[in-house]
């Protein structure tokens, strides 16, 4: 046993005197490569051995707004690195600090601790650049210290201006909104340049001539008009800070053709500063946020139950005197009520009316209305994530599920699927897709027209919109949303009070949603929007609180629009028909 021990450590002990006499030899074999190389071989095969890489991209296009003005740009800006070889006795460490911005430790650990060739400052900006050329001359520095890489550096010069929907892109790769959904036209192109050492902590960049005027990205233009993003994030933040609740949401929509005029949030997101918020805030919360939207979904059941016959706007239903047990909870209304024809369920927005419209249609019709007009789905707007909301099988509902449904509890959806839903209305029937891109504009010019009427379907005839609309007029002319009228022009719309729910299901009695929805003019729309402020404190009902900020919205919209007063309208049709 010992001796067939012994054997077997003999044996090992030659292996690796044979693998170690065979790396001698391929060294040595090796060397005497490199030695017989030419001088520009071994400078090809040490290249080789010792190289490193960085990546360098072109300068991304610009976002424009849908009349031309910058949203996104990038601008020149320069990569700083340590070249070691021409360090010296380089030691103005606090100088170099003060004059990029940076921490003396940082600095000084750049040119002490390295002797390979790095980085000192990413995206300087020209006027960084100066100075540092100034100071090295000062100090009479090698001025091959730093070498100065040309790239770019991306900036928005309206600051938190639609900055959830532009988004922000950085070295990293993380990017967010229209800046990643269309990273793959606005980025420029993509080269790599070679490092290479030269022996003795000597680094130089080749090909650093080849940096200039390569390739970049594609200019995109919006469908956002930046002076009605400002009129509607203005007119949000003020509404939130009357009522001091906790954020607020607001879409500004042409109901005719689906372009997004205006998406505004609050609090607001600055993509030049994106690290300085937390990674929820980077989001577009009226694509992805789904929310209960109360008594705004009575318009859609109304105009499903007229389409489909189950009902007309004169037709009656008891209101229970502000009352109405179903199952085990009991319904009831701000103000009692007796019979009210459909149209008045709506302009005083009973929850008891539209309960009982929501019995005549039965569960699986009420829900393929839903489905109809978008809810439950995406919409198709062009950004890289959208909710889909909530909207349960009918087969799932109780009957207390569709009491709540019908008065916009106990489903969820997006800004934007309202938006849209609003418009078919507007528009007199026809369900179209929202879009954020107008159009895209190559290096050289050429034109992508992204411009198109999306008609998805129709989904209410003229004669039922036009019901609904009339509707909705006369809930801003006599109903729940007198605060909503605008100045010189007629409108129609829709308040919505929701509760939120609380952590353990149940719904809250002290946090609800207060939203608006509505079009002006109501003769010809050529705006939607729609309006939700969360948690507001002061009172909650969205007649009071998200009314205010849709007449504010529209009147300055409409004005800026040079759309012609609906009273100045009138009179001129008037007058038209008086010389006929």
């Amino acid at each position: 046993m010992k001796k067939t021990q012994k054997k077997d450590n003999i044996l090992r002990i030659k292996c690796v005197k044979y693998i170690f006499y065979i790396c001698i030899l391929a060294l040595f074999a090796r060397s005497f490569q490199i030695q017989n190389l030419s001088d520009s071989e071994k400078k090809k095969q040490i290249e080789k051995l010792y190289s490193k890489k960085i990546s360098i991209t072109e300068k991304r296009g610009t976002i424009f707004d849908r009349n031309g003005e910058v949203l996104a740009i990038s601008v020149d800006a320069w990569d700083i690195a340590i070249m070691p070889q021409f360090k010296n006795n380089f030691n103005s460490y606090k100088k170099v600090a003060s004059i990029l911005g940076l921490k003396e430790k940082y600095v000084r650990k750049k040119f002490i601790d390295r002797n390979s060739f790095a980085f000192l400052k990413r995206k300087a900006s020209p006027k960084e650049i100066e100075a540092l050329k100034n100071l090295t001359k000062k100090l009479k520095a090698d001025n091959r210290l730093f070498n100065f890489l040309k790239t770019s550096k991306r900036i928005y010069p309206n600051k938190n201006l639609a900055g959830a929907v532009i988004g922000f892109t950085n070295m990293a790769n993380q990017r967010n909104g229209i800046e990643k959904k269309y990273n793959s036209i606005l980025q420029g192109a993509k080269y790599s340049l070679p490092i290479i050492y030269a022996g003795k902590n000597s680094w130089y960049i080749k090909n650093q001539e080849k940096l200039l005027n390569t390739k970049r990205g594609h200019d995109i233009y919006l469908t956002i008009d930046k002076n009605i993003q400002h009129i509607t994030e203005s007119a949000l933040k003020k509404g939130v800070a009357e009522f001091k609740a906790k954020s607020g949401k607001a879409i500004v929509m042409n109901p005719n053709t689906g372009e997004v005029f205006a998406m505004a949030q609050y609090p607001f997101f600055n993509p030049n500063i994106y690290g300085k918020y937390s990674p929820q805030t980077w989001n577009n919360r009226n694509v992805l946020d789904a929310f209960e939207p109360g008594s705004i979904m009575k318009i859609f059941l109304a105009a499903g139950a007229i389409e489909k016959n189950f009902c007309n706007e004169n037709s009656l239903f008891f209101c229970q005197n502000g009352s109405y047990k179903i199952g085990n909870i009991t319904i009831h209304d701000t103000k009692p009520h007796q019979w009210l024809p459909v149209s008045d369920i709506i302009k005083f927005s009973s929850n008891i009316g539209a309960t009982r419209i929501a019995e005549v249609v039965g569960n699986k019709s009420f829900y393929n209305i839903l489905k109809n007009f978008g809810f439950g789905q995406k919409t198709g707007l062009d950004v890289s994530l959208e909710s889909p909301g909530l909207l349960r099988h009918p087969e799932k509902w109780t009957k207390v599920d569709a009491s709540n449904i019908s008065f916009g509890q106990g489903l969820s959806v997006s800004t934007i699927q309202l938006a849209s839903a609003v418009s078919a209305i507007a528009n007199n029937g026809e369900l179209i897709k929202p879009y954020l891109v107008k159009k895209t504009v190559s290096p050289d010019g050429q034109e992508k027209n992204c411009e198109q009427k999306h008609l998805k379907k129709r989904v209410l005839s003229r004669h039922t919109a036009k019901i609904i609309k009339k509707i909705m007029v006369e809930v801003i002319k006599d109903g729940t949303a007198k605060k909503a009228k605008p100045d010189d022009y007629s409108a129609g719309g829709k308040t919505g009070t929701s509760q939120k729910l609380n952590n353990d299901g149940t719904y809250s009695k002290k946090k609800y949603i207060s939203s608006f929805i509505g079009f002006a003019p109501a003769d010809k729309p050529e705006i939607a929007i729609i309006i939700a402020i969360d948690e507001p404190k002061k009172n909650y009902y969205g007649g009071v609180v998200a009314a205010p900020v849709f007449k504010e919205i529209s009147t300055k919209t409409l004005h800026y629009m040079n759309i012609i007063p609906s009273d100045i309208k009138f009179a001129m049709n008037g007058a038209a028909k008086n010389d006929n």
